[in-house]
């Protein structure tokens, strides 16, 4: 991954994994965490912030406001909201890699990015797809459209 991230100027590696996180009255939200590295693609957070859709300002949580999550050892400051920042239905909530790594207990993201490939490139260890044929891999997308 590393190689590749040197190799590629315009790669982004990433994550994305449903959870959840509590406010201070300990109601649950569920959400996928979001992660990258440092790319214009994504929202830039620094460790112990989160930005999160938009739809979770409707349900009462503000910026300066604080989320835990019981995985996590520290706590997550909201520092902002995005507009129409949702992932298989869930609102995205963009937190730093590590403390995503913290969460789920990985070394390294699941999917590598690589911006402007018209056809899926080969690289070694990895497997590639175009847009279709990754969206036929998530069962849940795959149930939606049939």
């Amino acid at each position: 991954q590393e190689d590749i991230l040197k190799e590629q100027k315009d790669a982004v590696a990433l994550s994305i994994q449903m959870g959840f996180v509590n406010d201070a009255e300990d109601n649950q939200h569920g959400v996928a965490f979001v992660t990258s590295t440092e790319s214009p693609l994504f929202e830039k957070v620094n460790p112990g912030e989160i930005i999160l859709d938009s739809s979770l300002e409707k349900e009462g949580i503000k910026v300066g406001d604080v989320l835990t999550n019981n995985q996590f050892s520290g706590e997550f400051k909201v520092v902002g909201f995005a507009d129409q920042k949702k992932y298989s239905h869930a609102p995205v909530a963009y937190i730093h890699m590590d403390d995503y790594k913290e969460i789920y207990r990985v070394k390294t993201m699941q999917l590598l990015f690589i911006p402007g490939q018209d056809q899926a490139q080969a690289i070694d260890g990895l497997q590639s797809f175009s847009n279709n044929q990754f969206l036929g891999t998530i069962a849940s997308y795959k149930a939606e459209m049939t």
